[in-house]
């Protein structure tokens, strides 16, 4: 974040072909207003992977299609009073909404509460059950 933050012309001038002052102010403008939410948007990430690793692909579309119609809603809405700034504001804005919807179903829990079936290879059988903390899974050497 800090190297996007600070150093935004510079790390922008690797990817242009051309001087465009228009261009470099609108991209470090950019980077200035989301790179200090990078971290939001890597535990949204995070808390994503587990709801569609353990197939919760409703909780998983609620929390990204909030956070997709709300940064299209406040972009709309946030540039008429700042102009390009408030696209870009509406970035980090769906990210929290997003974050806090997918941390919320993660931590609600419904994930560890699935029921997994045993996987049978040619050498490893993986027991999955549930317990009362959650799932966990072993894996049996099978010779």
């Amino acid at each position: 974040f800090a190297a996007f933050f600070l150093f935004s012309r510079g790390m922008l001038g690797l990817f242009m072909n051309q001087d465009s002052e228009l261009a470099m102010e609108t991209g470090a403008a950019f980077l200035k207003i989301v790179s200090p939410f990078y971290f939001i948007i890597s535990i949204k990430l995070l808390a994503d992977g587990v709801l569609r690793g353990s197939e919760s692909m409703k909780e998983f579309m609620i929390a990204t299609f909030s956070d997709l119609i709300l940064r299209v809603i406040l972009a709309y809405v946030l540039m008429i009073p700042f102009g390009t700034n408030g696209i870009w504001m509406s970035w980090p804005i769906g990210w929290v909404i997003g974050t806090v919807l997918s941390f919320g179903f993660y931590k609600k829990g419904r994930w560890m509460r699935k029921s997994m079936v045993a996987i049978e290879g040619k050498r490893d059988t993986i027991v999955v059950s549930n317990e009362k903390r959650g799932n966990y899974a072993e894996s049996i050497r099978t010779e």
